[in-house]
């Protein structure tokens, strides 16, 4: 795929380099490994092609090859260098074949391509594949992120949820709306109109009365 000259190896930033960044791996500390002839010359000085544009196709290629095998991870494993060597190849091979069969920019598609291909030291397992591990590190801290996202929002549902119906079916409410009900009815329908209402005598324990006391019980009269 490169035609200006032999493709370079990228080697990992040094941990001097590391420390100078207050121990944050930006994208200029990555970026700046790959200020070299060959890749300026391919990019422009990186100004026809710009480096942001390529990592976010490597992203998206990372982000669908991962989506793709994860029947393949350990989803305990916080460290994607964690997971089986079967799985992580399985994932950078797919990264390549999902790039190259989407519609991005062929002189992207090829910088990405080349970008990755520079950066693999199969004699060095500290750096091989590391601008592959990175951009994995970035998915899956997105990934992750929106999981919690929708975490917390399907809880709040939940709870939502929960309180409608609590408000719904709440025995106590129900028990009063009973006695309204009822009251209204006796005010409607009676025509004794000294006879008590029956949310002025209900028991203590708020149940219903065994039976309504006569007239003459709450006068005081007796036959």
């Amino acid at each position: 795929m490169s035609d200006i000259t032999p493709l370079p190896k990228i080697p990992k930033y040094t941990r001097a380099s590391l420390k100078s960044q207050s121990q944050n791996i930006t994208n200029n500390l990555v970026h700046a490994q790959f200020k070299v002839d060959y890749f300026n010359k391919r990019t422009g000085n990186w100004r026809t092609i710009q480096f942001a544009s390529v990592t976010y196709v490597l992203r998206d290629g990372c982000t669908n090859a991962l989506e793709r095998h994860l029947h393949l991870l350990e989803p305990r494993f916080s460290n994607f260098k964690h997971q089986s060597l079967l799985a992580i190849e399985a994932i950078y091979n797919d990264v390549f074949t999902i790039i190259q069969n989407d519609t991005w920019n062929e002189a992207i598609k090829s910088t990405a391509y080349d970008m990755l291909k520079a950066t693999e030291f199969p004699e060095d397992p500290h750096q091989d594949k590391w601008l592959f591990f990175w951009i994995m590190s970035q998915v899956r801290h997105k990934l992750n992120r929106r999981g919690k996202a929708k975490g917390v929002e399907a809880e709040a549902e939940a709870s939502t949820e929960g309180q409608k119906l609590e408000q719904a079916w709440d025995p106590e409410r129900q028990a009063e709306k009973e006695f309204e009900d009822l009251d209204e009815q006796r005010k409607r329908h009676s025509k004794a109109p000294y006879l008590p209402l029956i949310s002025n005598i209900i028991h203590e324990k708020d149940e219903f009365p065994t039976r309504q006391p006569s007239f003459y019980e709450e006068s005081g009269c007796y036959q």
